[in-house]
């Protein structure tokens, strides 16, 4: 049996086993969206609504699949030019999607990946960002649906300032904590 090693964030300690890497296969609770209006995103203005969230929550649980990845820095949603030889493996996968009210959308994330893990844990990825299609169409029927979450990826640049920071651990309270 190997001994624990003491890894620190600022001010917090983290123990777990140097043999064992940080466990995946768990799942977290996570803020995705805050209401508010947002006009300083590139691709124009946009606003989150209430009636955003509802259609987010519909929309995902309309999927087939039932998941939406989470990767580095939206990578999946602008494929960069080694995207054939290197993938753009899902770091986690959102399995469920909730409408908290004033508090916005939140997701079950169900972490495949012991780096992002260890990541968010030591604090180097601190935030998420949403990837939302705003007027999404069915991809069967072709029919208007309104917004649809496409993705998801841990940032330290979230446009949606303000939200509750990531995390991969439950900490047995009823919240989740980001420091392990």
């Amino acid at each position: 049996m190997s001994t624990p090693t003491t890894l620190r964030a600022p001010g917090v300690a983290i123990l777990f086993d140097a043999a064992t890497p940080p466990a995946v296969g768990h799942t977290t609770w996570n803020q995705i969206t805050r209401l508010g209006e947002f006009k300083g995103h590139p691709q124009g203005a946009f606003a989150i609504t209430r009636e955003t969230n509802a259609e987010l929550v519909a929309n995902f649980r309309a999927t087939a699949n039932g998941r939406v990845p989470a990767d580095y820095e939206h990578l999946s949603e602008v494929l960069p030019e080694n995207a054939a030889q290197e993938g753009v493996p899902a770091v986690a996968w959102v399995v469920a999607v909730e409408d908290r009210g004033d508090d916005g959308a939140w997701g079950a994330f169900e972490w495949v990946d012991a780096q992002a893990v260890e990541y968010v844990r030591t604090k180097r990825y601190l935030y998420l960002s949403p990837a939302i299609h705003f007027d999404a169409t069915h991809r069967e029927s072709g029919e208007a649906n309104g917004a649809r979450l496409t993705s998801v990826a841990p940032t330290n640049h979230p446009l949606l300032a303000g939200t509750a920071p990531l995390a991969v651990q439950f900490d047995g309270t009823g919240s989740t904590d980001g420091d392990g």
